[in-house]
């Protein structure tokens, strides 16, 4: 969001960090000045309160409102009138911007809102992972067992979410009820496809080798039952693709995209199902190789790319061509990575 690009962009606000909440170098004069934004920014969950009780700048219990909105509107200084005015001119900015003087009621009718929030989107931010087998999609008539502490009952949203909000929404167990036609069944040799709803990334070798297929959900909205039935039985497009590294265990972290290579091997270590160690060499049991690597994701159909030409000036340029060579409709995200130095 930087220059002309920050200028343009729709007006919808960044978070602060809690720690940022009150530093105007940041807020100011990197974000409005250099970055050219010119809206509102909001201050995450109890962050302004944070200024009294964590960072004893004001006083607290009771909590002091105009010292706390002094702080955080101007980093510490005085407040004159002309900054009330920039502050506002802010807000306005971004609610002519979208439009709201002129059309304040934007809500949709009730009746229409799942299918504004099950949006194509909302279904592609889902990344398969594994699909053994081809194990998925599903055939509707396959009868099925929904299993697990989040399969029913509330939806996982996450925090930061309006009271009582878990308590609706469209579940997993509900979705697949409505897309399957098949009856449940609970044995221990049918294959199974495990779903994790998370916010951040799970790091589980064995599930990932010794499930049928695994599918990571993040955190979804009211839709989102119904959108994990699509992926589950392939009526929508699946291309999710993860925005970070997943590594074996945690203790391999930080793992980067990017990392520079030392032009050594790999050399993993590990713990096979029968309890045999087999050791390493960068770590005695584990790898510097991630379990799944930042723009992962696998697709239903087969999609093969091939290089056709790469232009190498001031600008590289490469032109590739995508070929879907399976029987189901897929979208493929064609990520390109630039090896050595700057």
């Amino acid at each position: 969001m930087r220059g002309p690009a920050a200028a343009s962009c729709p007006p919808t606000p960044p978070t602060t960090a809690y720690r940022l909440i009150a530093n105007k170098h940041i807020l100011t004069n990197i974000l409005r000045g250099e970055w050219v934004y010119e809206y509102l920014v909001t201050s995450d969950a109890g962050a302004t309160n944070r200024l009294c009780d964590a960072f004893h700048m004001c006083v607290w219990e009771p909590i002091h409102m105009e010292a706390v909105t002094l702080d955080a509107l101007l980093a510490g200084n005085d407040l004159p009138e002309s900054t009330v005015g920039t502050a506002v001119s802010w807000l306005l900015r971004a609610k002519f911007t979208v439009g709201l003087f002129e059309h304040p009621y934007l809500a949709v009718p009730v009746n229409q809102t799942a299918e504004h929030i099950h949006a194509p989107a909302h279904v592609e931010s889902i990344v398969l992972l594994e699909n053994h087998n081809g194990i998925l999609s599903l055939d509707p008539a396959t009868n099925v067992a929904v299993i697990g502490p989040l399969a029913d009952g509330y939806m996982n949203y996450g925090d930061y979410v309006v009271y009582k909000s878990r308590h609706h929404g469209v579940t997993p167990l509900a979705s697949i009820q409505n897309a399957s036609t098949g009856t449940a069944v609970i044995d221990t040799s049918v294959p199974t496809v495990v779903v994790y709803s998370s916010g951040k990334t799970i790091s589980e070798p064995q599930i990932s080798n010794s499930s049928a297929a695994l599918v990571q959900q993040f955190y979804p909205s009211e839709q989102g039952g119904n959108a994990l039935a699509d992926v589950l039985y392939g009526t929508a497009n699946q291309r999710g693709k993860l925005s970070v590294s997943v590594p074996y265990p945690p203790g391999t972290l930080l793992i980067h995209y990017n990392n520079l290579t030392s032009g050594r091997a790999t050399n993993p270590g590990t713990i096979t199902f029968k309890d045999t160690l087999v050791l390493g060499q960068q770590y005695v049991l584990s790898t510097l190789q991630p379990l799944h690597e930042f723009g992962y994701g696998l697709l239903y159909s087969n999609v093969s790319l091939d290089r056709t030409s790469v232009a190498n000036s001031n600008v590289v340029t490469a032109t590739v061509s995508v070929r879907n060579e399976g029987q189901m409709h897929g979208q493929e995200v064609v990520a390109g990575v630039r090896a050595g130095r700057d």
